[in-house]
């Protein structure tokens, strides 16, 4: 039984000597041929290197497949090699290979072996600062929910959110579904008054709760707005005008006077009207 013709991973076996050859060093016509000949010392001294199963391999330059001679590269940069893709400077497949180890070594060197020096990758120069309305950087909620909306991020819930009062409109959560802000005001009186207005500066806002505080000149008492006294001569009445646009807070001195120097505190909560 023949096994020449036998498929060997689904393609035919081809047989050295049916691969023309032709190379001007050699008499052969194929390649079986061109071994056999090279293995004899013909070839022009063409290296041929015996395994120990006994057969034998021919250095060869070049190697003709039908009517087409391809020329068999010696080394690696001997292979052209297209860098339009990758960007490289390399035009040869060992200088790719070369560059390809310097980059990699490059990396390399930028990662530590010890989780200490991770720590340090990071400098402070390279921290953005805190995130506001108009700059980007470091987002860190005070709450357990994150609120994401067109693009502006707020939290709210958990044990820390709320607690910011501050003169600057400052974002602290969410009023059915809508962002709720706090605002403060300290209103020191400079003359004496029955009456007076603690002005927010704001607009096109409703308040959805308020507070107010006084301490009066010559006492050391922090009152809450109301306030009723045991023996009913200093009482002040507090309200809110405007609470659906503009709200100004209105505190008036009842069988008393605000005396100068007299502190009130507004705090204010309040949604924007769309």
């Amino acid at each position: 039984m023949a096994f020449n013709n036998i498929p060997i991973n689904g393609f035919p076996k081809i047989d050295a000597e049916n691969i023309p050859f032709a190379d001007d060093d050699f008499d052969a016509t194929n390649v079986k041929d061109a071994i056999v000949e090279a293995s004899s010392g013909g070839g022009g001294g063409t290296t041929v290197v015996a395994n120990p199963e006994g057969s034998a391999t021919a250095n060869l330059s070049k190697l003709q497949v039908g009517t087409t001679i391809y020329g068999i590269p010696a080394e690696a940069g001997d292979i052209s090699y297209d860098n339009t893709s990758s960007g490289m400077t390399a035009d040869d497949v060992q200088e790719a290979i070369d560059e390809l180890d310097t980059i990699i070594g490059g990396i390399t060197e930028l990662i530590p072996s010890d989780a200490t020096s991770l720590n340090k990758l990071a400098t402070a120069a390279d921290i953005p600062g805190t995130a506001t309305t108009q700059t980007a950087g470091i987002v860190q909620p005070d709450g357990t929910t994150i609120t994401i909306n067109n693009g502006v991020i707020s939290a709210s819930g958990g044990s820390g959110s709320g607690e910011t009062y501050s003169e600057t409109e400052t974002e602290i959560g969410t009023w059915l579904d809508a962002p709720l802000y706090r605002k403060v005001v300290v209103y020191p009186l400079t003359s004496g008054t029955s009456s007076v207005d603690v002005n927010f500066s704001l607009s096109n806002v409703t308040v959805k709760r308020y507070e107010g505080y006084i301490v009066r000149s010559n006492e050391n008492i922090l009152k809450p707005l109301p306030y009723v006294s045991a023996d009913n001569q200093y009482n002040f009445a507090l309200y809110l005008n405007n609470y659906d646009s503009a709200p100004v807070m209105h505190i008036i001195a009842i069988g008393s006077t605000l005396s100068t120097g007299t502190v009130i505190t507004g705090i204010i909560e309040y949604t924007k009207n769309s």
